[in-house]
């Protein structure tokens, strides 16, 4: 199969719907799609050109990994997040647009993406995930907004002699930066604003995994203009003390807080409704939890493995075993 014409009446394209067909040259999607699933195309590694129709909002998870014969891509206006791995390894990715609507680049997004010469990230742009541009050895140039409130962890590359013999130029607020002196002058704008990783609001935690395994978050807010957490949203932040959820928010999702064993303090809102399945595991510093009374499901493993959790209040109760704490409908 080298050549995919998708008929109109297809609307969506779902999760590995095409991986690994490495014979794969060219794809024709029609308009009539408005959702393509995580990993869609990975490893399609024949795949030479891909346009994106208008209506998709997210490039999903792995969506495009491993396409290395990638040249060209459109990525449509529509688009507002580029997440976890979307084109990592698209090693003849020469040149990217990202849409001024984006608000999220995720982990990975770009890495290994080593053709790869500049990349403008728009005004709009509130975050920027852990090695998003990683071994993006021939990258010269990047231009970084004011709205980001968020870079991860070796975001270009944690090999600085790959860095220091190409990108040094990293525009941001104004002024033209080197790596180091990039990070020194992000951070102390991010203080003066009051959105230190003390105090992170954490603006993208409807999408999973958002915030998963970022050893610097100490303390997030997850503020109202998210309706639902979702699933493993921050699971694996072994440094995340305190989580304040605002009213507004309806859904925690599932294995939202797994694993965060330095967790002492959450604080669920009357509006939560519905909380997923080991949301909490292995929380293993939580000591108490309110839970809101418009709950009525738990299940026996949300709070499994919180050995230190002696207090679960709910409906005018405190239960003293996490483990055995079950409602049912």
């Amino acid at each position: 199969m080298t050549n995919v014409v998708i008929p109109d009446s297809i609307t969506s394209i779902s999760n590995r719907t095409f991986s690994d067909c490495t014979n794969l040259v060219n794809i024709d999607i029609p308009n009539s799609i408005t959702s393509i699933g995580e990993c869609a195309f990975l490893a399609c590694c024949s795949l030479n050109s891909v346009i994106i129709p208008n209506d998709i909002i997210s490039i999903g998870a792995g969506t495009f990994a491993g396409c290395k014969s990638l040249t060209n891509i459109v990525i449509p206006d529509s688009i507002t997040s580029i997440d976890n791995w979307a084109f990592s390894g698209c090693s003849n990715l020469i040149n990217v647009v990202i849409p001024p609507k984006t608000t999220y680049i995720g982990k990975y997004a770009f890495e290994h993406c080593s053709s790869l010469t500049s990349i403008t990230v728009p005004d709009g742009v509130t975050f920027i995930g852990d090695g998003a541009f990683y071994d993006c050895e021939k990258l010269t140039s990047i231009v970084i907004p004011k709205s980001i409130n968020f870079i991860g962890d070796n975001f270009i590359s944690s090999d600085e002699k790959n860095v220091s013999d190409n990108l040094i130029n990293i525009d941001y607020m104004g002024k033209t930066y080197n790596l180091n002196d990039f990070y020194s002058a992000f951070y102390d704008h991010q203080r003066s604003e009051g959105n230190s990783l003390d105090n992170f609001i954490a603006y993208e935690a409807g999408k999973p995994n958002a915030y998963s395994e970022i050893k610097k978050l100490v303390k997030v807010i997850v503020p109202s203009s998210v309706t639902s957490i979702g699933c493993y949203a921050f699971h694996s932040c072994s440094n995340l003390t305190s989580a304040v959820i605002s009213d507004g928010v309806t859904s925690i999702g599932t294995g939202a807080f797994y694993n965060c064993t330095s967790l002492t303090e959450v604080v669920i809102p009357d509006s939560v409704t519905d909380l997923g399945t080991c949301a909490f595991i292995n929380c293993t510093n939580l000591r108490s939890i309110t839970i809101p009374d418009n709950i009525d499901s738990i299940d026996n493993n949300t709070f499994f493995k919180c050995e230190n959790l002696k207090s679960i209040t709910y409906r005018n109760k405190t239960y003293t075993s996490p483990e055995k704490f079950v409602i049912r409908k």
